[in-house]
């Protein structure tokens, strides 16, 4: 497994296989996994994410949510500053996203 620090508090791991990504909190049991599929949609997604970004840090009303795979959304909101990767499911009986515990924020 390959490992790169991106920050003082966020590691990169790329396995061997290179058949998964991990972002993992180094204090903290907090991460995202990636699949080859499921990086390549999120990598779809960072212009409008960078776009949502600079209207948060401007003070604008920012709600921003995109699936990109696997139960895994990334958001941008003006509740909490930058970037937000959780997975998400939808209740029974209910037509609205509820997240998980799982994830980790940027």
């Amino acid at each position: 497994m390959k490992t790169y620090y991106v920050t003082n508090s966020i590691t990169l791991f790329v396995s061997k296989s290179y058949d998964k990504l991990y972002i993992k909190g180094r204090n903290s049991n907090t991460s995202a996994v990636f699949t080859p599929a499921r990086w390549a949609s999120f990598r779809l997604c960072l212009d409008e994410i960078d776009n949502e970004l600079h209207k948060q840090k401007r003070g604008e009303l920012v709600n921003y949510r995109k699936h990109y795979g696997g139960g895994w959304h990334v958001s941008v909101t003006s509740i909490f500053e930058g970037v937000d990767l959780q997975t998400h499911f939808i209740p029974l009986g209910s037509t609205t996203y509820k997240h998980t515990i799982t994830g980790i924020s940027l």
